[in-house]
């Protein structure tokens, strides 16, 4: 069952010692965890398939129609909690993998994901309970577009319906750029986190919690470590499952349309993730 007692998510500890990855199962319960180790010998790409899976990324420069020769991913050292990856996007060179689309439906990605591969804890199925937990800042100069910024998704797998059913995004929405939880299907609706300009720059603690059914539950809470924004929203009778889904998938990075191009001032963006964390307990 979820909690929905708000004490329930207290700030994650940013002094902690840090370790690639935690894996634990037991009695029902799965979780893992991924965190930037600048230590590794391994590249910001391998840390995350180590631990993900080794199609879990989706990573400009893995594909030739990109921008080669620069790393879209990084492990970089972070003043306020020691170590962060770094997701990288070129507006101008980088594309949707090795995906052509019309005019009318470009858009770019960066982006981390479980997939069928990926260990189980990362794909939820009917009747599983699921808490996500990630740390994100985006960076200060970040801009958002019309059409869709998505930081985190919760994708099914297994149907013809290309939509996510939730995510997290940047968006400019009734003319107001800002960040906003949103759901999709018969439940479609913007839930509005922050002004835009007051998320940027600082770290956010994340934390997404399904119920998956056909009459499911979701949580979304989004607080960042200097107390400026502390945003919860609760939704009963989720329909976050259907009977075709064979399974649904995270991913976290930076996936934009690039039809309002206009509206991205800059040529690079970036934001930065750490501490993703999966726990599933299954009935």
């Amino acid at each position: 069952m979820i909690n929905v007692n708000r004490t329930s998510y207290l700030p994650i500890c940013m002094t902690a010692i840090l370790t690639l990855v935690s894996v634990t199962k037991s009695d029902g319960q799965e979780s893992i965890e991924l965190i930037a180790d600048l230590d590794s010998n391994f590249s910001a790409i391998e840390q995350i398939k180590k631990v993900f899976g080794k199609d879990s990324v989706e990573c400009p420069e893995l594909y030739s129609n990109n921008h080669q020769g620069i790393e879209h991913l990084k492990v970089e050292r972070d003043e306020e909690i020691l170590t962060r990856f770094r997701f990288l996007l070129h507006r101008d060179h980088d594309g949707d993998r090795d995906r052509e689309h019309l005019p009318k439906e470009k858009r770019q990605r960066n982006e981390i994901k479980g997939y069928a591969g990926s260990p189980s804890v990362m794909k939820a199925v009917n009747g599983d309970s699921v808490q996500y937990t990630w740390l994100l800042k985006i960076k200060s100069d970040f801009s958002v577009n019309k059409t869709f910024c998505h930081f985190f998704q919760l994708k099914p797998v297994g149907t013809n319906d290309e939509y996510p059913i939730a995510t997290l995004s940047g968006a400019v929405t009734n003319g107001d750029p800002q960040l906003e939880f949103r759901t999709f299907g018969e439940n479609e609706k913007r839930y509005r986190i922050a002004d835009w300009q007051e998320c940027l720059n600082k770290w956010l603690i994340c934390i997404c919690t399904v119920e998956y059914s056909e009459r499911g539950k979701i949580i979304f809470s989004v607080r960042s470590t200097n107390g400026s924004i502390d945003s919860f929203h609760y939704i009963k009778s989720f329909p976050s499952w259907k009977n075709d889904y064979s399974f649904i998938r995270p991913k976290w990075g930076i996936y934009r349309s690039l039809v309002d191009k206009k509206s991205i001032l800059n040529e690079e963006d970036s934001i930065f993730l750490n501490r993703i964390k999966v726990q599933k307990n299954s009935l």
